[in-house]
């Protein structure tokens, strides 16, 4: 939270299992470029509140191994995300939706399939890669 000189922070050994609360996690870590949370184990996580917000430089997020069925509050969960290009959804989300990023011009699409545009990540996006593209 607040580490503003941070540029890059690999914490996949990082054993979460028994974490309830993620919110403000990287808060206003401003200059991270890389974060690799690749592994976090989130079966228990309830609020992912403001986690990202403000990492106004991570251009790629890897959320795939996630389970955000118990998460309750995403409020501003990738809030000033404003240079992501690249988001890998978790493999399971409950009810509460993720609002991705706006960037004028720009449309979240499935890599996979980039008709399907997207605004929110939700059930319906789950273990796919979203990226940026020009609209």
């Amino acid at each position: 939270n607040g580490c503003s000189s941070l540029t890059s922070l690999n914490l996949s050994n990082f054993n979460t299992s028994n974490v309830t609360n993620m919110s403000g996690m990287f808060i206003n870590c401003s200059s991270l470029t890389e974060l690799n949370v690749s592994n976090f184990d989130t079966s228990k996580v309830t609020n992912m509140r403001y986690m990202f917000d403000g990492c106004s430089k991570l251009t790629s997020l890897d959320l795939s191994s996630f389970d955000m069925s118990k998460v309750t509050d995403t409020t501003s969960m990738l809030g000033d995300c404003s240079a992501l290009t690249e988001i890998k959804t978790p493999k399971a989300i409950g009810s509460t939706a993720v609002d991705l990023p706006t960037k004028t011009g720009y449309l979240w699409v499935d890599q996979a399939n980039t008709n399907n545009t997207y605004t929110q990540i939700n059930s319906t996006n789950v273990g796919k890669t979203l990226i940026l593209k020009a609209n």
